[in-house]
């Protein structure tokens, strides 16, 4: 975890703020909000807590933030979402595997 993302912090000191500091970042500075939610210290714990705040965002998003989105989605309504369907698997493969990677590593310690 890095305990010096914002967002980060805001889970870990002040969980029920989160979603209203996240809309309030996303309101005055998009740009900067994008920044922090494909920044690659933030830990998938925040990422899963936004994650009905960022289905407006996700074309936006950089390849982990976004497969990650799509496999909470695959699991929660039992969709097929989240791979480029004009790719084959085997050139995605390390982009799934790097968002798996991230969501177990940064999610079960925090």
């Amino acid at each position: 975890m890095s305990a010096d993302h914002p967002l980060n912090q805001m889970r870990q000191e002040q969980p029920g703020m989160l979603i209203n500091e996240w809309d309030r970042i996303n309101k005055d500075n998009p740009e900067h909000a994008l920044a922090i939610i494909n920044d690659p210290d933030l830990d998938f714990p925040v990422l899963y807590m936004l994650r009905d705040q960022l289905d407006t965002r996700s074309e936006a998003l950089e390849s982990r933030p976004r497969i990650a989105l799509s496999q909470i989605r695959n699991i929660l309504h039992g969709a097929d979402l989240g791979m480029d369907q004009m790719a084959s698997f085997a050139n995605q493969h390390h982009q799934v595997v790097e968002a798996m990677h991230w969501m177990l590593s940064t999610g079960w310690k925090t």
